[in-house]
């Protein structure tokens, strides 16, 4: 995009009182520079919102949704699934022991 950007977003931890999780929304907007309009592209502007659990311990989901204005001024939606595992686990430690 252009020089002019604008984001702003929020999160909710623990919605409802559940441990363990997160919401959040975001919107963007970003103005094209002349170049870009010169080639088709318009003000781009769009909205995120997904929500963060952890199933087990060392897991976390997230599915998402974004929703964003394209150069032919239609409305695109994006559906997406994260996740992210973490090992406590010293590897390092553990192949290099004689144990």
């Amino acid at each position: 995009m252009g020089k002019n950007k604008d984001f702003i977003g929020a999160t909710w931890n623990r919605p409802f009182g559940r441990a363990n999780q997160q919401l959040a929304a975001a919107a963007l907007y970003g103005q094209a520079t002349g170049f870009k309009q010169s080639q088709g592209f318009n003000n781009q502007y769009g909205a995120e919102l997904y929500w963060k659990f952890q199933p087990e311990s060392w897991s976390h989901i997230t599915p998402s949704v974004q929703f964003l204005r394209n150069r032919d001024d239609r409305l695109e939606t994006v559906v997406g699934l994260r996740t992210s595992f973490s090992f406590n686990k010293s590897w390092s430690g553990a192949i290099f022991s004689n144990q």
